[in-house]
């Protein structure tokens, strides 16, 4: 009986929209209702539903007839009001320098303003050129924008340091509205690692030796020789530490030729 309406249409919040119905059978009225828009029944075989600004999240017009050999009949259209922001954000829990600390948690969190509907919106984590995970919202509800605020859990190791990561925001409408996409700025980290060992000293028996980048100092058959102090160094960009330590050599001894 009803014509011309589509099952749904994708507005950019604050645009215009119309919408038709029409008919071509008998009646004694057609027209819309809506909270905003409404018109009452008329006497034509066509009639627009108009807004100049759509301003409301949730609404939901329906063009109705009253045939003239039947009951009112009516149909309802679905309005998908959107909007998606020009550009987004990344960062982390331990600010915007990108600076962490070997082995510790960090969040690393894209901000997403005013965006609608947020179960449309697919959220894509790069480290690199490859995804390393993707975000839904499939199972939130809200009728406004919201300010999504999706976060990766990442725990640095020294090898991660110079690694480039963003976060793109995706929201597709179709078949009835757009697709979007949009990226954030590259995040660089510079990862300070816990410690970098530099060299080791050693000072036995009134010489000294030094042992550039040990980080394990393995004594095998320990002598007396190998009595003395042992003083590692070690540092980076934060600072350095040292730590020295006395190694005594503790055996038996073979007595020959003693006298009592």
């Amino acid at each position: 009986i009803l014509r011309g309406i589509p099952s749904s249409v994708a507005v950019r919040y604050g645009d215009p929209v119309s919408v038709n119905c029409s008919t071509t059978v008998s009646h004694h009225g057609i027209g819309w209702e809506a909270s905003y828009g409404g018109t009452g029944a008329e006497e034509v075989n066509q009639l627009s539903w108009t807004l100049e600004n759509l301003t409301e999240w949730d609404i939901s017009p329906s063009c109705f007839i009253n045939p003239a050999d039947s009951e009112q009949c009516m149909e309802n259209l679905k309005i998908v009001v959107y909007t998606f922001p020009e550009k987004i954000q990344i960062s982390s829990s331990n600010g915007s320098n990108g600076q962490m600390t070997e082995g510790k948690e960090y969040d690393i969190i894209c901000e997403i303003p005013n965006i609608a509907p947020v179960q449309n919106l697919t959220v894509k984590w790069y480290k690199g050129d490859r995804i390393i995970k993707s975000d839904t919202f499939e199972n939130t509800t809200f009728k406004h924008s919201v300010n999504a605020s999706p976060r990766l859990s990442f725990k640095p190791s020294r090898q991660d340091s110079g690694a480039r990561f963003r976060c793109e925001a995706q929201m597709d409408l179709r078949p009835v509205g757009p697709h979007f996409n949009v990226s954030s700025k590259e995040y660089n980290i510079t990862v300070f690692c816990k410690y970098i060992l530099n060299y080791c000293t050693y000072h036995l028996l009134g010489y000294s030796h030094i042992l550039k980048f040990l980080s394990l100092l393995k004594i095998h058959h320990a002598n007396a020789d190998n009595m003395g102090s042992y003083t590692c160094d070690a540092w980076n960009s934060k600072g350095n530490v040292s730590k020295t330590v006395r190694v005594t050599v503790i055996g038996r001894c073979t007595l020959n030729d003693v006298l009592f």
